[in-house]
């Protein structure tokens, strides 16, 4: 099974319909903070994929997110 892990933070949104979307093509989805990568927690070889989810919403140019 591909195993998929989806990074989230302060201000990134959309991971749960990222890995919705993978769960549907028989993924394994494991979606942790981007803290939790950098302290070791998790390692990035333990994955298939990594993903940087979009729908940023803090400091965008366009204001979308407020």
């Amino acid at each position: 099974m591909i195993k998929s892990l989806i990074l989230t933070g302060f201000g990134i949104n959309c991971e749960i319909e990222m890995g919705a979307a993978y769960k549907n093509a028989g993924a394994e989805v494991t979606i942790i903070h981007f803290n939790e990568l950098m302290n070791g927690s998790y390692n990035l070889h333990d994955f298939d994929i990594l993903n940087f989810p979009g729908g940023f919403s803090f400091g965008d140019d366009i204001a979308s997110g407020k």
